[in-house]
């Protein structure tokens, strides 16, 4: 008897969801239960399924293309923790002091980006910058930066100046000033 749904030798049915133009049968009691070329699949704790070569090659195909997925996910995670580790940490602090010559009127806010190699401090609005193998080192080299900047700006005629070393200067003496005294 050919039919779309296939019993077990306890009576009971259940259909062939992955191919119902197949051919299936009714096992009668005594009857083997392995209808090859097809494999037995539980559907549940009473029923049972039986799916084609065919199909446990596409589901081979499926969890192998998963499988890829999943390793491409680890190196991406693995890189990604590189490079978080790895990563600049950019921070900000404050001045008040530079040498005895000049004197702070405002706070100068600088960018300090560390790595584990170096510390670089920079102050974007007049292009300054101190590099060092530590933050103390870093300030020290900003300080003279600002310094030797301001005191070059300073000591030229306005008119021989550009439209950016105007600027720079101006923001300068925003902030600094030469002590006198």
């Amino acid at each position: 008897m050919v039919r779309d749904k296939f019993s077990t030798s306890g009576g009971e049915e259940f259909n062939n969801i992955f191919n119902p133009k197949l051919p299936t049968r009714v096992v009668e009691a005594g009857e083997s239960t392995d209808p090859k070329p097809y494999f037995w699949l539980p559907k549940s704790k009473t029923s049972t399924e039986y799916i084609t070569p065919y199909v446990i090659s596409q589901l081979q195909d499926q969890f192998s293309g998963m499988a890829r997925q999943i390793m491409v996910l680890t190196e991406n995670i693995q890189r990604l923790r590189y490079e978080l580790h790895n990563r600049v940490q950019a921070t900000s602090l404050q001045i008040n002091n530079l040498d005895d010559s000049l004197d702070v009127l405002l706070p100068i806010s600088l960018i300090v980006e560390e790595n584990e190699e170096e510390v670089l401090v920079r102050w974007p609005e007049v292009r300054a910058s101190g590099l060092g193998g530590s933050l103390p080192e870093a300030l020290q080299n900003i300080k003279y930066d600002i310094r030797d900047i301001y005191l070059d700006l300073n000591s030229r005629e306005p008119n021989t100046l550009g439209s950016i070393a105007i600027q720079t200067l101006n923001t300068l003496k925003t902030y600094i000033k030469i002590r006198h005294g």
